[in-house]
């Protein structure tokens, strides 16, 4: 039987070594993969330079610019919007640059998604309590759940057209959250397999109490806020108060309390006012004219 066709779409932004290092894992893998597309957020270093060199010599390899930092959200749209146009897969595999995997873990992904019919399928999920996430740890092959971090996500390319490629709404934050929202609103299948496939760097987060952790935090109290009004319920409002709440209190004990609280009321006055997009640089840490 024919194998079933897999396009990996990877969002990158100025980490040229790091990007180069996540091409190694995917040319290692023991499933074929037919298309590799790599959406470029306007790299001011030598990525670019790198992912010509690397075209060079695997014609899987696809480059979609960005005029922009458009976030990891954004930037999985677009190249998941450039696979449907340009390419006849059966899933997309979805992922950050900063994750490495053995060579085994496309295939086993593949595998366990048809065995048990997901419609997504990743490699860590989690179960939503009142104001707590429960990671999961399948007991056997896989298990259903509520919430999964769409990097090194398999997804069927029929979930994709029925649910659409992940809101360009958030710049960064969140964009997970709401697509796995969407998924099981549409009455389809999410989980999670055991594994021990993958190695997260997390490269974005940095320490507790990075400067990334500050701007970080606006846009999750912003976007959070923002999903919580398109996707109302009191239970979900409950939950959101428990989590800022949470993070606020945590805040206290930082350094620079006084700015990291600032951004994060900031986020949710903005999510209540339904404003949406990159609205705070995360460079200067400072917010757009009008906002």
């Amino acid at each position: 039987m024919e194998n079933s066709k897999v396009a990996a779409i990877i969002v990158t932004y100025n980490r040229s070594e790091v990007i180069q290092k996540t091409l190694d894992c995917l040319q290692a893998q023991t499933y074929p993969i037919s298309n590799i597309i790599v959406v470029d957020n306007n790299s001011s270093d030598k990525t670019i330079a790198g992912l010509l060199e690397r075209k060079n010599h695997d014609a899987r390899i696809s480059i979609v610019s960005s005029s922009e930092n458009i976030g990891y959200g954004s930037g999985l749209a677009l190249g998941m919007d450039w696979a449907l146009k340009n390419t006849a897969v059966d899933y997309m595999w979805l992922m950050d640059d900063d994750v490495s995997n053995i060579p085994e873990t496309l295939e086993y992904l593949v595998e366990n998604s048809k065995k048990y019919n997901y419609d997504a399928l990743g490699l860590m999920g989690y179960k939503l309590g009142l104001g707590t996430k429960t990671k999961v740890n399948p007991i056997n092959h896989s298990e259903d759940v509520d919430f999964m971090p769409v990097d090194h996500a398999l997804f069927t390319i029929e979930a994709i057209k029925k649910v659409g490629v992940p809101s360009s709404d958030f710049f960064m934050m969140c964009e997970d959250y709401e697509y796995c929202l969407r998924i099981k609103k549409a009455g389809l299948k999410l989980g999670v397999i055991a594994n021990h496939h993958v190695n997260r760097l997390a490269m974005g987060g940095g320490e507790r109490f990075s400067r990334s952790t500050r701007w970080r935090g606006y846009y999750h109290s912003r976007n959070h806020l923002l999903i919580l009004k398109q996707y109302f319920s009191w239970f979900r409002l409950a939950s959101y108060v428990i989590v800022q709440s949470k993070y606020l209190i945590a805040g206290l004990q930082a350094p620079d309390r006084f700015d990291r609280i600032k951004f994060r009321l900031m986020g949710i006055y903005h999510g209540l006012q339904s404003v949406k997009g990159k609205t705070l640089d995360p460079i200067t840490l400072t917010f757009k004219k009008g906002n």
